[in-house]
This record gives C-alpha cells, sequence and structure tokens, in this order.
C-alpha cells in the first residue's frame, strides 16, 4: 500500500470522536483515520456535536461552529440540536428526530468538504446511515463500520425492515467480530460479500509493557498491594460494581476505575476512578496486576485487547464477543453476572504470581496479531474497490 498520499480521500462521520477537551471520547476512531493517512488516504471527519445532550459529550460551549486539524486531519464540528434517544408514548421515538438533526448538521458541514471517493461512517446510526445518504447524493460508495454490542435498540427506534434494508444500501460494511458479521447476515440478510470482520486492533508503540513500579510511584498508587484495573463506562452493562462487589471479601486487593459514568466505584479499595486520556492508560494499566471487564455485551472489547498489549492477564465475560480473542491460555472466563465467579477469577490470579506472569505473557504474544497498522491496511484494501 503506497505511503505517499496517493490513496483515496475520505470523509468520515462520527457521532463521538475525541477532541481537546474529550481525550476519552472514541480515540480509536482517530487512531484508525491517522492509521488510514499513514497509507496514503485522505481523510477528512465530520463530528458534530450535541448542543443540548449530556456534557461528556460537547467539545466546546453550545454556539459556533468548530474546526480543528490533529494529526494532519482535518476536523468539522459543526452543532445540532440532540433529542436524545427514547421512546415515548404511541411509539414515537426521539432518536429519528435526532438522527434527522445530525443528517442536517453533516450536509451542512460536508459544502466546507471536497468531494470524497468514499464516505465512511462509523457505528450504524446516526452516523452509518447518514454517510450513506451522502454518499448517494454525491455518487460515491459508502462504508459504515460495524462496532455495536447489540442492535436491539435500532429495531426499537427504526424498525426491523428498515434496519434491513439500511444495512443492504451500503457498499461495505466492516464487522468487528464473527458474532456481529452472523447477527447481519443472519438476521438483518447482509450478502456474505458485502461484510468481511476486521477485528479491533491496538497500537503496540503505546500499548506495551511498562515498568509497574514505576507506573506506581507516578500515579501514587501503593507498591506492594494487589491492584485490579477496569475500564470502561460505569454503567450496568460493563460492571464496574460487579468487580468491586468480588473483592469485598478480599481488603487486601486495591481496584482503579478508569472511565466514567452513573453508577461510581465506591469505598476503601477504590485507589482511584475518573477518565483518563488515551495516552494515558498504558500508564495506568501497567501499574495494575490484572485486567477485570464483566461486560455483558461487545461488538469486540477495546479495552481487554488494549490492557493484554500491556501483559495483563484478564478476566472477563465467557460470552461469543471475547472467544475471538480470550482463553484459557491468557484469561480466565467467568460469568459476568456471578460476583463469586469474578471473585474466585482475581483471587485465583492475585495469589499465584506464576500464573498471572503466564497468562500475561501469552496475552502479550497474542495481541501481536492485533496491531492497528495492519487492520488498517486490510480496510483500506477492502474498501478501496468501491471508492469513485
Amino acid at each position: 500500500m503506497s505511503l505517499s498520499g496517493s490513496g483515496p480521500s475520505l470523509l468520515a462521520v462520527a457521532a463521538t470522536y475525541p477532541s481537546s477537551h474529550t481525550e476519552e471520547i472514541a480515540p480509536y476512531i482517530h487512531t484508525m483515520m491517522v492509521e488510514l493517512r499513514r497509507l496514503g488516504a485522505k481523510p477528512t471527519v465530520i463530528a458534530p456535536r450535541p448542543v443540548n445532550g449530556p456534557r461528556l459529550w460537547r467539545s466546546r460551549p453550545t454556539r459556533g461552529y468548530d474546526e480543528e486539524t490533529r494529526d494532519g486531519i482535518r476536523i468539522l464540528r459543526p452543532p445540532y440540536t440532540s433529542f436524545s434517544n427514547k421512546i415515548l408514548p404511541g411509539k414515537m421515538s426521539t432518536f429519528r428526530l435526532t438522527t434527522i438533526s445530525f443528517r442536517r448538521a453533516v450536509q451542512r458541514a460536508s459544502k466546507r468538504v471536497e468531494r470524497p471517493d468514499i464516505c465512511y461512517g462509523h457505528f450504524l446510526y446516526p452516523s452509518g446511515m447518514v454517510a450513506h445518504t451522502l454518499a448517494s447524493a454525491i455518487g460515491c460508495g459508502s462504508v459504515v463500520a460495524l462496532g455495536e454490542s447489540s442492535f436491539e435498540s435500532y429495531e426499537k427506534h427504526f424498525g426491523l425492515d428498515r434496519v434491513r434494508h439500511d444495512l443492504s444500501q451500503c457498499s461495505r460494511l466492516v464487522a468487528v467480530s464473527k458474532s456481529n458479521m452472523e447477527v447481519c447476515t443472519g438476521r438483518y440478510n447482509v450478502g456474505l460479500g458485502k461484510i468481511k470482520v476486521f477485528p479491533n486492533g491496538v497500537d503496540p508503540q503505546l500499548f506495551r509493557p511498562l515498568g509497574q513500579a514505576e507506573c506506581r510511584r507516578s500515579l501514587g498508587l501503593p507498591l506492594e498491594r494487589p491492584i485490579v484495573a477496569f475500564a470502561g463506562h460505569f454503567q450496568e452493562r460493563k460492571g464496574p460494581l460487579r468487580v468491586l462487589e468480588a473483592i469485598k471479601g478480599r481488603g487486601d486487593i486495591g481496584a482503579v476505575f478508569l472511565g466514567s459514568g452513573p453508577m461510581i466505584p465506591k469505598g476503601p479499595q477504590v485507589l482511584f476512578r475518573g477518565a483518563v486520556p488515551h495516552d494515558q492508560m498504558p500508564k495506568w494499566l501497567n501499574a495494575a496486576d490484572i485486567f477485570v471487564l464483566p461486560t455483558l455485551a461487545e461488538g469486540s472489547p477495546n479495552a481487554v485487547i488494549e490492557a493484554m498489549a500491556c501483559g495483563l492477564p484478564i478476566v472477563s465475560s465467557d460470552l461469543p464477543f471475547n472467544h475471538e480473542i480470550l482463553d484459557s491460555s491468557c484469561g480466565i472466563l467467568i460469568d459476568p453476572t456471578n460476583i463469586d465467579a469474578i471473585g474466585n477469577g482475581i483471587e485465583s490470579l492475585v495469589d499465584d504470581k506464576k500464573k498471572r506472569e503466564t497468562l500475561g505473557q501469552a496475552a502479550l504474544e497474542r495481541t501481536q496479531r492485533y496491531g492497528i497498522a495492519e487492520r488498517a491496511r486490510r480496510i483500506l484494501e477492502w474498501i478501496e474497490p468501491v471508492c469513485r
């Protein structure tokens, strides 16, 4: 693949995208754009910002039109009105209104961009279908990256037939896992020639083993205490409070919770909680002994792959989305709803240093197949035939 900048021009649409104010929001999308640019593609990003959405997603005050360049990538952030994503009496969907508002913002911003060879959307709604609508209007191909843990909420807002139709309209679909693809081909009748699996990738220059003692000193964490790390949104699906409950009987174990959300971990075993910039995540992960994520649903868990790349043994869910990246050689797979199982998995590693080291080394070796550069190269090869 050429690195000369002679690749296709790509217009990416993203409902969430990192900014100088929200570095921790969807950093993996920007990382992919950076890699595509390195491979010769010319990406531009339209990432509309809600003027009345949750504060977490705002990149600036609520008025005005923002534009910036990061790592050589032009990013436009037109404002739009969010109506949330609720189902009201009479089965009225506010998410449909949000999608319309989002689409109009993207269309306005697209007038400032030269015609692309392909439009790219991350997640099916609203970004993916807005990207496809834009592609249809200007006469180019469309690709949608599907990393959803579930499509059920889409059906509630748009209906089964609409989801099937919209998936069928895209030129290419990028799935992050086999289970992700099987939902599309099985329930939504997507043809096998239109969809392909590209597991999530990790930047090995950023996520790599570092000295644990040095990391703990710099972060103010105890040097000798066993520490488990959790990374993800503080919500029921991800399970931060299940992690805290699982270690409650072992007061010697501390935990760091990297993220934010409504379910806030509290108590003497919580050594840290809060959102962390993406480039600081490796230091926090390397300060821990074990990574724990009892998640109920994922497309493909980026957080698990990043922890593996830091050489951590994993305790996570015995569910299909994990089976492609985890097995007993590098982690302990558990029922994510069973507190005792989570606790037993953690304790078995805390109490057995050799087992921790063996699983951690196997996890590190396994991530060699999940490099972000190789993923970007393969995706670019997959989508180039539909560029026009």
